[in-house]
């Protein structure tokens, strides 16, 4: 993937109105909101890496326990989104390498995200399954497990949340 593709990605969506694009070389950024959330889209194409980060809240105000769940949460639920703290925000991210990433792996990123920074406090989830052991409860969901849901339209599903709708 290349900086271009994303930047055809919000064009193709009709999102282009909806996202601040910059650059501060060698960075490019894009930021938008996903769900109501702050969020933006981070690559350095000369060390091939990119970022998708989910500004969920202050981490201040996380206890404890509710940093242990957050731990656990990146182990059995986040999926390939993670839960991570950045000068003093509790934020969900989605880090790979950038040109080997193909635009499904972009979007199912933006997807896990956002449903990281929606499910936090509840699910935790990046929305599609969990791991672990069948004896064992999923976090935050009183003992219910998650399952592997059917394939679906999830290009048009983070198209929505991006436009701040709830239909795909």
């Amino acid at each position: 993937m290349q900086n271009r593709d994303i930047d055809e990605f919000f064009a193709e969506a009709d999102l282009v109105g909806s996202v601040l694009r910059s650059d501060q070389p060698p960075v490019a950024l894009w930021e938008f909101r996903g769900l109501g959330f702050p969020m933006l889209i981070q690559t350095q194409e000369s060390v091939d890496r990119m970022r998708i980060v989910v500004f969920i809240g202050e981490a201040g105000e996380l206890s404890s326990d509710q940093m242990r769940v957050l731990l656990e949460a990146n182990y059995h639920s986040a999926l390939d989104a993670r839960y991570a703290i950045t000068e003093g925000h509790l934020v969900a991210l989605f880090l790979h390498p950038f040109e080997e990433l193909s635009e499904t792996q972009f979007i199912l990123g933006l997807y896990q995200v956002i449903n990281c920074a929606a499910t936090c406090g509840t699910t935790f989830s990046g929305g599609m399954m969990v791991f672990g052991p069948p004896e064992e409860p999923s976090i935050g969901n009183d003992g219910a497990r998650l399952v592997d849901e059917p394939r679906r339209d999830i290009r048009g599903e983070v198209i929505a949340m991006i436009r701040g709708g709830d239909e795909a």
